[in-house]
């Protein structure tokens, strides 16, 4: 007895759909990190510039223009802020769905005033009242713009063929 068959066989070409997914996500965190930064620094008041420069970091990665226009009169702290800083995109794992960016700082103030209003509750180190006190609650705000940010992010196709196999 003699049996005959037609088997079809899916295929994923897993190498062109991660580096699909890499350029799609790598492309998606810059987007999230723009919406991030501009919701977040739109808070932050500039006196100084050390605190709006503390998103310096991040924001030439993405390509940001952060706008640092020191007041007339105040100290130059720019490069206090960006001392006090870090920020940084990663999409080395893109291929694998994770890509972050990040942000922090230990820039006294700012971290002061995101919770407090200082005008209400000064810190010890503030000399006078302050024009925009805070909370400025960006770290809030910047999730909001995250979330929305990503509402719309659409993952890649998945290229699938089908061999036919007859035996």
């Amino acid at each position: 007895m003699k049996l005959t068959g037609t088997f079809q066989s899916p295929r994923v070409d897993f190498g062109k759909y991660r580096q699909a997914l890499k350029k799609c996500l790598a492309d998606a965190i810059a987007q999230c990190a723009v919406a991030w930064l501009g919701a977040t620094t739109a808070s932050i008041p500039v006196w100084s510039g050390a605190s709006r420069a503390t998103f310096q970091r991040l924001a030439s990665q993405v390509g940001f223009h952060l706008d640092i226009a020191v007041a007339s009169g105040a100290p130059d702290q720019t490069d206090m802020g960006l001392t006090n800083s870090t920020g940084s995109i990663d999409v080395s794992s893109a291929d694998k769905g994770l890509a972050s960016f990040k942000y922090g700082t230990s820039l006294a103030h700012l971290i002061y005033n995101e919770f407090n209003n200082a005008n209400v509750s000064p810190d010890p180190t503030l000399f006078g009242k302050l024009k925009r006190p805070g909370p400025y609650d960006f770290q809030t705000k910047g999730v909001l713009a995250l979330r929305n940010a990503l509402r719309d992010l659409q993952l890649p196709r998945v290229s699938i063929t089908i061999k036919t196999i007859k035996v």
